[in-house]
């Protein structure tokens, strides 16, 4: 089943993942912490791969697919090559926890790691 969120819907045709969604590329899924306007401007986003391990992790879950999301498992995803597909949504509150997290025990002590991103992560 395909979840229907604003981003499925593009000007171009493409799928550009938002905040919140939860998306399959390259066999992983992958909860998408930046936002869609920043995603088609550079074909790249911001993201936490799903993990199995709740060892300091907030636990996420959509409807279909659910995981624990830690800071262990943060990077930049390049989608220029392989569109990413969507899977599933997670509810707004649980992705504020989750981007809580970053900033708290992440970004804050690495706040230069990903530039330009780590202002479009938190604005």
């Amino acid at each position: 089943m395909r979840c229907k969120v604003s981003a499925d819907e593009s000007v171009d045709g493409f799928f550009y993942p938002e905040r919140g969604d939860i998306v399959s590329l390259s066999g992983k899924n992958i909860l998408v912490l930046s936002k869609n306007k920043d995603n088609s401007q550079n074909a790249c986003f911001i993201g936490a791969v799903l993990d199995s391990e709740s060892d300091g992790a907030v636990h996420v879950k959509g409807e279909t697919v659910e995981g624990y999301v830690s800071v262990r498992n943060m990077s930049s995803f390049t989608y220029a090559r392989r569109n990413p597909v969507l899977v599933d949504k997670v509810e707004s509150e649980k992705m504020d926890e989750v981007l809580k997290l970053y900033i708290k025990d992440y970004f804050l002590k690495k706040c230069k790691i990903f530039g330009v991103c780590y202002r479009n992560l938190i604005g």
